[in-house]
């Protein structure tokens, strides 16, 4: 209603410049009264990579860090997964290991606890991470595009969150090796993603998942969102 700063809650280390460590927050998302703050960090002397904050005003402890997830990595942008507790994060250098295939790490809300991680298989090329997801609104898929800093083809991983397995990849004609944002419409048919070096958003239907149509944005694209009304 005033667009005021009302708080800033620290989270980690600050950056240090001469090391390039520092707990950097990446993303968050909020359910009730926590908002979780994932945290690509780097040489911040803890694993505790997503953070917990109290959002609820009517709290003691409003907007103050509450706790943590202890888990290595390096963690972007998740999404909660409607009608369950799980919290859908992309994780990448497991055991700090900067080599290491990346995963999507499933959290369970109601206790703050990790559930599972599923690693998702390496494209053709170099290292490659992911930096967002999206989840359908019926909770059964995710869409996770990859970016990388070597080679490769263009991708989209397509996760089954009920089986808990890679479902599909979609393969994108971009010519882009940097796939880097991802916006899912709120009917769920069409997912969004951005190819950060080409300029361009391609559109990817649902029920079969194939692009539709893509158009070009401009330079260095990184994320996408729809409107309420799609």
């Amino acid at each position: 209603p005033t667009l005021a700063v009302v708080a800033t809650i620290p989270v980690g280390m600050a950056f240090d410049s001469n090391t390039w460590s520092g707990t950097f927050p990446y993303g968050i998302a909020i359910r009730g009264s926590k908002a979780y703050v994932f945290c690509a960090a780097y040489g911040d002397g803890n694993d505790e990579h997503v953070k917990i904050l109290d959002v609820n005003p009517a709290s003691p402890t409003f907007n103050t860090k509450i706790g943590g997830i202890i888990l290595s990595g390096v963690y972007t942008r998740g999404a909660f997964r409607p009608g369950s507790n799980e919290l859908i994060v992309p994780r990448g250098q497991a055991g700090n290991n900067y080599t290491a295939t990346p995963e999507v790490a499933f959290f369970d809300t109601s206790d703050d606890s990790v559930a599972l991680t599923l690693p998702i298989q390496q494209a053709p090329g170099g290292f490659h991470g992911l930096e967002d997801l999206a989840v359908t609104p019926n909770g059964r898929y995710a869409y996770t595009p990859f970016f990388n800093f070597d080679s490769g083809q263009a991708e989209v991983f397509v996760i089954d969150l009920a089986e808990r397995r890679l479902q599909d990849v979609i393969r994108l004609e971009t010519g882009d090796i940097s796939t880097h944002g991802v916006g899912m419409r709120p009917d769920g048919l069409l997912v969004g993603v951005t190819s950060w070096n080409v300029g361009r958003a391609s559109f990817v239907f649902t029920p079969t998942n194939t692009v539709v149509y893509e158009f070009e944005t401009g330079k260095n694209p990184n994320e996408l969102a729809f409107s309420p009304d799609g």
